[in-house]
């Protein structure tokens, strides 16, 4: 789709809490219901940008909370083929949003290609909302990706030989995710907002990385105009542990 002189918008989608970057606006918020699904809060974020709308095409990059695009980790064979190894990685997933096997084509999954036995996924309905909803707006989205994902990739240095990553996301949801070289060992998701009483992830007596959200600064919107990955990836604190 051709999208010249189009203007990006970055987004990054919470429960209960959204994240609004337009070129040359401040950095925005919009507090939602936790329990909102994915298009409602779209719907919240689509009538904010209606609000002073350009009227020129836009192209969206979404970063997704945990919330909605989790970590999954997996196990294969290594004489397994590539496309039986997704498929695995895809069963896994659907296990994580409950799901029967006969649903598998309702889950999407992508495999890291450089974490063995670590995958993003999704329900396919949320990401069909998230296409047909860019198109509603007159955009098409250029990327669509867990923010974690993204985080890894912007502290790569940071990270290191560090054995487990730990990202606390403005809606208080942690992730938590061990590995032993480039192997996952583990990953999971902390829905307890921070503060409340259930336990939280754990990291185990190890080298590790945290990295928290402590919201927007002069920087970040700067990054953005340099052409940074993500303008939200400049929000997060690094932390060895």
């Amino acid at each position: 789709m051709w999208s010249v002189w189009a203007d990006r918008v970055d987004l990054y989608l919470c429960r209960g809490a959204v994240w609004l970057q337009r070129s040359g606006v401040p950095m925005e918020s919009l507090k939602v219901p936790a329990a909102m699904p994915l298009t409602g809060v779209l719907d919240r974020v689509g009538a904010r940008l209606e609000q002073g709308a350009s009227g020129r095409r836009l192209r969206f990059r979404v970063y997704l909370g945990a919330s909605f695009c989790p970590p999954v980790t997996f196990e294969w064979p290594d004489e397994l083929r590539w496309k039986d190894v997704v498929w695995v990685a895809r069963r896994q997933a659907a296990l994580h949003w409950g799901m029967e096997m006969s649903q598998l084509n309702q889950v999407c999954c992508v495999v890291s290609p450089r974490i063995r036995g670590l995958a993003a996924s999704m329900p396919k309905a949320s990401l069909e909302a998230l296409h047909a909803w860019a198109l509603s707006h007159r955009g098409s989205c250029e990327r669509i990706e867990p923010m974690w994902s993204t985080l890894t990739e912007t502290h790569r240095v940071a990270l290191g030989s560090a054995e487990h990553m730990k990202v606390v996301e403005p809606d208080g949801v942690s992730i938590m995710i061990r590995t032993h070289g480039a192997t996952c060992v583990g990953a999971g998701v902390d829905r307890v907002p921070a503060g409340g009483d259930a336990h939280a992830v754990q990291a185990e007596e190890a080298m590790g990385v945290q990295l928290a959200w402590r919201g927007p600064s002069d920087s970040s919107s700067a990054s953005q105009r340099r052409g940074a990955p993500s303008v939200f990836a400049e929000c997060f604190s690094v932390q060895q542990t």
